[in-house]
């Protein structure tokens, strides 16, 4: 695995600073995808995928569990492969252990657990999505095909 040419990023993860922070780190999704030659559908997916992911971190990472802290993105690129990085220091959750909500969509909305839309469409968005705990940081790893 190799660098890309974009250097990391490392935003707030305050909720105050949601709005921004979600706009940089999807203008960093899009000049990832556009340096991996993704085409536009897998682009947008991925760009979905950081939003959606980003902002779980934010609202329940960090609002919620009364925590502050900041959210890094990077990429890596190889032939095959890119894969977009986010890395918090929020409480651990493997996101990739969570239940799929696809089984309750066709309840009422009262009758649904509340959350995992935002996990469901990262999911379906990327080609793989990878977890890791590293010291007291969560590393989730979105990673899309290029070809």
């Amino acid at each position: 695995m190799s660098q890309s040419k974009l250097p990391p990023i490392t935003v707030s993860g305050n909720f105050d600073k949601m709005g921004e922070s979600l706009k940089l780190l999807r203008e960093y999704a899009v000049q990832a995808a556009e340096q991996a030659g993704l085409p536009k559908l897998r682009a947008d997916g991925l760009h979905l995928a950081v939003d959606e992911y980003a902002t779980n971190i934010i609202l329940y990472g960090y609002r919620d569990a009364g925590l502050v802290g900041d959210i890094s993105a990077s990429v890596t690129l190889n032939d095959e492969i890119m894969i977009l990085s986010l890395v918090d220091s929020a409480a651990p959750f493997d996101p990739t252990k969570a239940t799929d909500p696809m089984d309750d969509l066709e309840k009422q909305l009262e009758d649904r657990p509340i959350g995992g839309l935002g996990i469901m469409l990262a999911r379906q968005n990327t080609d793989e999505w990878r977890y890791e705990r590293i010291g007291n940081r969560n590393c989730n790893h979105f990673v899309i095909k290029r070809k």
